[in-house]
């Protein structure tokens, strides 16, 4: 087993293990923005994202609540959990833990960091 820092195009590094996947996918992430959906467009039904859905992250925008309808249309099994602030992805027997929401500017303006 090998381990890789990932600091560059992390996003594209979740999605292309997503997409390679077998069986069921996995995501405790804090915040889904508004294009959440998008960027976990592999999570379908039976797949599981634990996101923070609390009053403050809605009143906030932090999490998208159009995002997580179209993520439970498709199938996926949400949950909330008010005090989350993990980024943990789980892909088969991968698993990717950094620093990136489901957001645009986690995939496209900030600098992240993961590990998978």
């Amino acid at each position: 087993m090998t381990t890789e820092l990932l600091t560059e195009k992390v996003w594209s590094a979740i999605q292309a293990a997503a997409h390679g996947a077998r069986g069921r996918k996995y995501a405790a992430v804090a915040f889904v923005g508004a294009d959440g959906a998008e960027l976990l467009s592999d999570f379908g039904v039976g797949d599981i994202l634990v996101c923070n859905m609390g009053r403050e992250a809605l009143r906030a925008g932090t999490t998208n609540p159009f995002a997580i309808e179209r993520l439970i249309v498709r199938g996926v099994d949400v949950y909330s959990h008010e005090r989350l602030h993990a980024k943990v992805y789980v892909f088969g027997d991968l698993a990717v833990v950094g620093s990136a929401n489901a957001s645009a500017s986690a995939a496209n303006r900030l600098a992240e960091a993961a590990s998978q």
